[in-house]
């Protein structure tokens, strides 16, 4: 779900709430905390292999050029963007009942 929100840059449209509150929506409220830790659990684990690329090695790399140091640092601020945006819209579909 994550993916292809994001690769369709839609994480703040009306319909990813939507999609959100629907998958949501049927389940009962113990249901729906467990469901929501699984959807943040999986935007952790998006986050860390889309990691494991080399970014991170590229900024610890001395000899990296300026350009590729660039390039990583824009990937990453996009992936943390991305993972931040996720896990509030995930948060802000909690349900009305804060009993459990």
């Amino acid at each position: 779900m994550w993916w292809g929100i994001c690769a369709n840059n839609q994480i703040h449209s009306e319909a990813s709430y939507g999609f959100l509150r629907a998958y949501l929506e049927e389940l009962a409220t113990e249901e729906q905390t467990a469901r929501r830790a699984e959807l943040q659990f999986g935007v952790a684990y998006e986050v860390l292999w889309r990691l494991e690329d080399g970014k991170i090695a590229i900024l610890n790399n001395e000899e990296a050029s300026e350009y590729e140091i660039a390039r990583a640092r824009t990937e990453l601020e996009s992936i943390y963007k991305q993972a931040y945006s996720m896990l509030e819209m995930i948060k802000n579909t909690a349900p009305t009942d804060t009993r459990f």
